[in-house]
């Protein structure tokens, strides 16, 4: 037995309330954690941004001994669900403590040993379930993310943000003539079409008390001189009237934190996570909750520099982005925009928040799988304030986006992640009316070994459908045919 009374007099305790977040996937770290009372709950965020708990520690548990031992990046997010106090181990105090209890190194090193198995049986379930993906356009026919003042031959369009300015990369929708390219190019935002097709989506709704118009309803009125001037939005981007409601104070609780670039202290609302009740899960993973809509609040903002990011990311900062936007801070890139959240705030607001990580990102931190979830994200807030063609728009961007991110030679995931890309990128071609494509990353998304059993399912359901309205497009042309079936077709 490891005597936590002993280990508590020669560490140092830390109390933690219910919700509150210990520390985030990829911070930097130098402690590793015992659990004396409580639990805490493990987490990683998919590829597509969301939540997915990996295991729950209680007393006698210990986590983050990789930043203690090799210094190195958090592996995963720790989160309290409820109120607890930990035993943190540093370098100053190592010595004295496994001095004290050398149970506690053998405890370690079976758990790390158990960790290191579990990951040897993961590699091995993906080197024998390796599959070919969906014919990848060649590395130099990719589009690479765009930075600024690379964003076009000719620049970006008045009020076009530069995430939205890419090249289109050959090989994809809009490059081919597809029903997706033609219906936006991706070469900008040159004026989406109204009521555009949006065949996988269902109606416009809202789990958080707010106002949202029908999808036939007007889009919403035009963007204020300040806002149109800034150079923030893209074009066809408008005022919505939307906002959240004081309900939604049961699922928040007032945090203070510090921007990692300009070091100012400001106070966020931060999401309440045991309070959330999961209602339903979209076919493209956005996850509906009853009476809360955390779209709304997973963008913290400083209100001194306006640098924007996911909270879940927000101090995941490399020392050369946050030295390159110290000398040229986002708000003065926007001086005519002014930004402060309210409360309740207002979707506009929360369009905002969005539109400035977008910059930061696309500015400072070009990665398409970041860019990609926050253009995923827009498209749904488009969705729920009933701006199908915004919405549709804001789709095609995410696809290009994720698109990248799964054709990139540097991606490093689990087979589960690869499953959730290839099934997200299916949906979204389906958006885009582009069946073929959706059918062959259906079935990418299909794990012959290992892999989600309820992933595999929906893969290739989701298959079947692409395949079913292939051929009645066909059958309504007047061709007979089936669509080609491939080798191993589910």
């Amino acid at each position: 037995m490891i005597a936590i009374g002993q280990l508590a007099q020669a560490g140092h305790l830390r109390e933690f309330e219910a919700d509150e977040v210990i520390f985030q996937e990829g911070d930097a770290g130098q402690e590793m954690y015992i659990v004396l009372t409580g639990q805490v709950e493990v987490f990683i965020h998919s590829v597509d941004g969301f939540p997915i708990a990996v295991a729950t520690l209680g007393p006698g548990d210990f986590f983050g001994e990789m930043s203690l031992l090799e210094e190195l990046p958090r592996s995963a997010s720790i989160r309290a669900l409820e109120k607890v106090i930990l035993l943190a181990i540093n370098q100053g105090n190592f010595e004295s403590i496994f001095s004290r209890q050398p149970k506690l190194v053998f405890k370690i090193m079976k758990g790390m040993s158990s960790r290191i198995r579990q990951l040897n049986e993961e590699l091995r379930h993906l080197k024998q379930g390796r599959r070919t993906h969906p014919e990848a356009p060649s590395p130099s026919t990719v589009a690479t993310s765009p930075t600024v003042g690379a964003a076009s031959a000719t620049g970006p369009s008045k009020g076009q943000p530069l995430a939205a300015a890419s090249s289109g990369a050959a090989g994809s929708p809009a490059a081919t003539g597809s029903p997706a390219g033609r219906a936006a190019s991706s070469a900008g935002p040159v004026g989406p079409s109204a009521g555009a097709a949006n065949p996988s989506a269902g109606p416009a709704t809202s789990s958080a008390g707010v106002a949202t118009p029908s999808a036939g309803a007007a889009p919403g009125a035009p963007l204020s001189p300040a806002a149109a001037g800034s150079g923030l939005f893209p074009e066809g981007h408008r005022q919505y009237s939307a906002s959240t409601t004081v309900k939604d104070d049961a699922y928040l609780f007032d945090k203070k934190t510090a921007c990692p670039i300009c070091n100012h202290n400001f106070d966020i609302k931060a999401i309440r996570s045991s309070k959330q009740k999961l209602k339903s899960v979209d076919p493209d993973f956005r996850q509906r909750f009853e009476d809360f809509e955390p779209l709304w609040y997973m963008i913290w903002v400083c209100p001194n520099c306006y640098y924007a990011n996911f909270n879940f990311e927000y101090s995941q900062l490399t020392e050369m982005v946050k030295k390159r936007f110290r000398t040229n801070p986002v708000r003065l890139s926007f001086p005519r925009l002014g930004f402060q959240y309210s409360h309740p705030r207002t979707v506009d607001q929360v369009f905002t928040a969005y539109y400035l990580t977008l910059f930061f990102l696309q500015s400072g931190m070009p990665d398409p799988s970041r860019i990609a979830k926050v253009w995923l994200r827009i498209s749904w807030l488009y969705d729920d304030v009933g701006d199908q063609a915004m919405s549709q728009f804001a789709a095609q961007k995410a696809l290009e986006f994720f698109r990248q991110t799964y054709y990139g030679t540097s991606r490093s995931t689990s087979v589960d992640q690869d499953q959730r890309l290839s099934i997200l990128l299916g949906e979204l071609s389906m958006r885009n009316n582009d069946y073929e494509e959706a059918m062959k990353f259906f079935r990418g998304g299909i794990a012959r070994r290992g892999g989600n059993s309820s992933l595999n399912r929906q893969a290739s359901d989701r298959y079947q459908d692409a395949k079913k309205i292939v051929a009645d497009i066909k059958a309504a042309q007047g061709e007979t045919e089936e669509p080609a079936t491939e080798e191993g077709d589910p």
